[in-house]
């Protein structure tokens, strides 16, 4: 496959790139927030109230999604799901601003005698684990808010997201805010080069071998393909990357992502790591389909340019 034809209008086109990318991202992000919170706090159980998976039924998954809104709109309302939702835009706004932006350029540095596929899965993941190392500390103080939205209001560790950055500093140090931050690397170099990878792929496909024009139809399948296999190549880096940036940083229950994998396989199994993988998919399932979809549309109104 060919490389992805230059943008046409220099460093104007990718200053707006950078714009649209950003809107369309915190446009997502606002809309399915409350179902990431939804799986943060699945997969944060504790105890006898955690889920095992390998032996649950659907009815009884049912139950517990139940129960955990439930108790979290019994504790905070609606705000409970929203827990963490400026720190989430400012993390996910700049994160998929510099990915999305940055990936056609460097793909296209590569020398051409290199697979396509190769360059492309390059070119996403370098991008995606460079920002997102240095997006780490906007992660976990993320997470930490959004585990305390199924929480008593009495209960909660932070009052405010600035709170909660200057609480979290002030108990455990500068360093602590790249707790985690290996499984975040992984996430994130996974998610956005399966994501971006696949969506770019299929839509190529879909245009090129298929004759479909440049639309939205083709923006919707090629988004939800890439949903589902980003979701699910990523997901267990997701559920290490959660339980380690939640624990408790005086008496952490892990000394690492690895003894945190090697104890989650051995307590329950392969499918213990994918424990919240269909609310994580419910909601970025739909992040997909809206990022690429308001993207996409903003792109062709303001630069006559697709991605």
């Amino acid at each position: 496959m060919a490389k992805r034809p230059a943008p046409t209008a220099g460093s104007n086109h990718f200053a707006c790139n950078v714009g649209l990318s950003f809107v369309a991202a915190t446009v997502a992000e606002t809309v399915t927030f409350p179902l990431d919170s939804t799986k943060v706090w699945l997969q944060i159980r504790k105890g006898s109230k955690q889920v095992n998976l390998n032996s649950v039924s659907r009815s009884n998954f049912g139950q517990v999604l139940q129960r955990t809104v439930y108790k979290a709109f019994n504790n905070g309302g609606v705000s409970s799901f929203y827990q963490g939702l400026p720190v989430a835009l400012a993390r996910v706004g700049m994160s998929t601003a510099a990915v999305v932006s940055l990936y056609g350029p460097i793909h296209n540095s590569f020398p051409d005698s290199w697979s396509p596929t190769v360059t492309k899965l390059l070119a996403s993941s370098l991008v995606a684990i460079t920002i997102n190392g240095v997006l780490t500390p906007l992660e976990v103080i993320k997470t930490r808010l959004q585990a305390d939205g199924r929480k008593d209001l009495s209960n909660r560790r932070y009052l405010s997201s600035f709170n909660s950055i200057w609480t979290f500093y002030e108990r455990n140090g500068i360093r602590a805010f790249w707790t985690g931050g290996v499984p975040t690397f992984y996430r994130a170099g996974l998610w956005w080069a399966a994501g971006i990878y696949t969506y770019d792929s299929c839509k190529q496909e879909l245009i090129h071998r298929y004759g479909f024009a440049d639309s939205p139809p083709v923006h919707l399948m090629s988004s939800t393909f890439s949903g589902i296999v980003a979701t699910i190549v990523s997901h267990p880096a997701d559920v290490i990357k959660t339980r380690i940036q939640d624990q408790s940083l005086i008496e952490p229950r892990y000394r690492g992502a690895f003894d945190c994998a090697v104890r989650l396989f051995k307590k329950e199994g392969p499918v213990g790591f994918y424990r919240g993988l269909l609310p994580r998919y419910a909601r970025l399932g739909p992040w997909q389909l809206i990022f690429w979809g308001v993207y996409e549309q903003l792109s062709l109104l303001f630069t006559g340019d697709s991605f």
